[in-house]
This record gives structure tokens, C-alpha cells and sequence, in this order.
């Protein structure tokens, strides 16, 4: 017969010790991405959880305890697919864990129909109600979650996050720039028309997310915690540093975000507009 070691990955108890590890502690707010599956598989034996997203979302409230926040991203862009925007039912491409959340009771949902969150806790209704047009205003949710001094905890990627983008912002990046759309927004029975501004990039290769300097400079650095966790692993950092550390590279390098900047072939910026 096999060993429960042999036959999981990680337990319950296992992901709690992981978060208290990585700096995680009752009170906080978290923003974070994730991709569970490359945790491995749980232990669900004897436990009420139907799932690897259940078992993950107990173990944090249990650390964050009753005056925490948990903060993930249910992104749907659905104004620049022409699509309805619906809070309750829109899916959002932010993974299993933050499905798994949109579904829980007492979770609340965002109405921005690109960049919506999922939050639950203490501090959810006041990090979702009353968004403004632009996601990327001080006021929208990256701004109020750097107001609340956050910690962003990545599951499974690197110590980046989408908030790189409001410092970008910060920064008046030249491969971005804020794009309008109009759509509609589904609130109970009614549809609402509702403008819409994001932040995004010419459409052109150089310009691809591209996070290698990021990565090793906040880790180098200390602000980055990486804690291994069944086959992944687990990375904390707070998100005053993430803003730091993103501004100090932008400030070497306009491009160091980028796939320009890690491949050191700075485009002709005028040539590159084109590509919206």
C-alpha cells in the first residue's frame, strides 16, 4: 500500500505552514495570480474540501483570519470582445482558484468590465464598491490596494503581478497607452451602457510582458519570498516593494519590463505605434 507521501503532493496542513512562511499573516489583504495545478495533487482524504481551490482558499482565511482580505483577479475584458458584462455570470480568466472563489458566499465582485476582482473579508467592499471608468486611476483597484499597503502572493509564476502595470502608468511607459470602449453592464435586471478605460500596449512583439529582471532583482534583494510548496511554490513580496523595485528598472531602462529590455533590442517607438 502506498505511503500518503507517495500518494500526494501536499496537504492542508502543508499550504497553512507554506503561507506563515512566506510572510502571510492574519490581518493582511492579498492580490495575487495563481496556477494550482503545478502544486500538484492535495490530500483530500477525510477533509471536506471537493477540491484543490477549496482546500487552497480554507488554508488562507485560516491564516488571514476574520480581519484579512483576499483580493484575485477575475479579468473578463469583456467590452473589447463586444461581450455583456455580468458579475454574476461572466467568467473570469483568472483560474480555478479565483472561479472558486466568484462562487463563494459573501464574495464580491467588481463591476469593472475588464479588469474586475473577486474580494472577500474585511476590507472587500471597500476595495470593490464604486469603480471608476479608468482601472488605472490612483482610485481604481490597483491604487486603492497600494493605499492599503497589500502584499501580492503569486502561485506558480513569478513575484510580478498586473499592479506592474499601474507603475508602468506611474512611469508614462511609450509602449502603452489608455484605450476607450463602450459596452454594456448586466446589474440585476437591467443593462447599463458603461464606458470603459485600460491601459494597454501596442500590439507589437517588443512590447510582450517579459518579467526575468523583475523577477531576479526582487528575490536578489530580499523583498521576495519563495517558499516551495508540493511540486510549485509560493512567492510573497509586499506590494510597496513591488513598486520599488519595478520603478528603479524603468528608471534604467524604459524597457526593462519587456521582451525589448531582456532581449536588449530597443524598437523605434514611432514604428511601433502603428500596432494598436
Amino acid at each position: 500500500m502506498k505511503s500518503q507521501a507517495s500518494k500526494y503532493h501536499y496537504t492542508y496542513h502543508n499550504f497553512i505552514d507554506a503561507l506563515y512562511s512566506s510572510g502571510i499573516k492574519s490581518g493582511d489583504i492579498l492580490f495575487g495570480h495563481s496556477s494550482i495545478g503545478f502544486f500538484g495533487k492535495p490530500c483530500l482524504e477525510n477533509l471536506e474540501f471537493r477540491n484543490a481551490a477549496e482546500l487552497i482558499l480554507s488554508a488562507i482565511f485560516y491564516v488571514l483570519g476574520d480581519s484579512g482580505t483576499l483580493v484575485l483577479p477575475s479579468y473578463t475584458y469583456s467590452f473589447c470582445k463586444s461581450e455583456i458584462y455580468d458579475p454574476k455570470e461572466s467568467k473570469g480568466i483568472g483560474g480555478a482558484l479565483s472561479e472558486t472563489l466568484r462562487k463563494k458566499d459573501g464574495a464580491i465582485r467588481s463591476l469593472d468590465p475588464s479588469i474586475s476582482v473577486i474580494a472577500k473579508g474585511k476590507y472587500a467592499k471597500e476595495l470593490t464598491r464604486d469603480m471608476p471608468i479608468n482601472a488605472y486611476s490612483d482610485d481604481g483597484i490597483f491604487g486603492r490596494l497600494l493605499n492599503k499597503e497589500a502584499k501580492i502572493c503569486n502561485f506558480n509564476f513569478d513575484a510580478s503581478s498586473t499592479f506592474i502595470h499601474y507603475v508602468e502608468k506611474l512611469n508614462s511607459v511609450p509602449y502603452r497607452f489608455f484605450k476607450n470602449f463602450n459596452g454594456k453592464i448586466r446589474i440585476g435586471n437591467d443593462i447599463v451602457n458603461r464606458d470603459s478605460t485600460i491601459y494597454v500596449r501596442y500590439l507589437h512583439k517588443s512590447t510582450e510582458i517579459d518579467m526575468k529582471f523583475f523577477d531576479y532583482k526582487a528575490i536578489a534583494e530580499g523583498v521576495c519570498q519563495k517558499i516551495d510548496i508540493g511540486r510549485g511554490f509560493i512567492k510573497t513580496m509586499n506590494i510597496k516593494d513591488q513598486k520599488d523595485i519595478a520603478t528603479d528598472l524603468l528608471k534604467e531602462s524604459v524597457w526593462s519590463l519587456t521582451r525589448a529590455g531582456n532581449d536588449n533590442e530597443v524598437p523605434d517607438i514611432n514604428k511601433i505605434k502603428h500596432y494598436k
